[in-house]
């Protein structure tokens, strides 16, 4: 038998929130599972956004109508290139994203942008 908090850490590492951006908080969290296979980059080549197929104003739950996530190019990919998406905020600062990503989706980012001399926010 699985301990449940194993089972939540695996669920936690894996979702997504669903952003209601007119109120800029999150509404939910899904597992997706093709945004799942996409890897972090702070660079990343896409984005990912839930879509609404039934836009329905007297909804009142709103996470009800978004029950599907896409994903969507940020530049042109090429051929056999690894797609990307960032898991966190990328204009917060080295500091904080490493914070966050290890403490949200427990890994120590190593990309290239971790490396560089400027920071976003400074």
């Amino acid at each position: 038998m699985v301990p449940q908090a194993h089972i939540a850490a695996k669920i936690n590492t894996n979702s997504h929130g669903m952003l209601a951006v007119e109120r800029r908080r999150t509404l939910a969290i899904g597992l997706f599972p093709t945004v799942s296979l996409a890897n972090h980059s702070c660079e990343p080549n896409m984005y990912y956004s839930p879509y609404r197929e039934t836009p329905d104003p007297s909804d009142l739950c709103e996470t009800r109508a978004y029950t599907k996530m896409v994903l969507r190019a940020v530049r042109d990919i090429k051929v056999g290139e690894e797609l990307t998406l960032s898991y966190i905020d990328t204009n917060e600062t080295r500091e904080t994203r490493q914070r966050l990503l290890k403490a949200e989706k427990h890994f120590h980012c190593q990309c290239k942008c971790v490396h560089m001399e400027s920071d976003r926010r400074d």
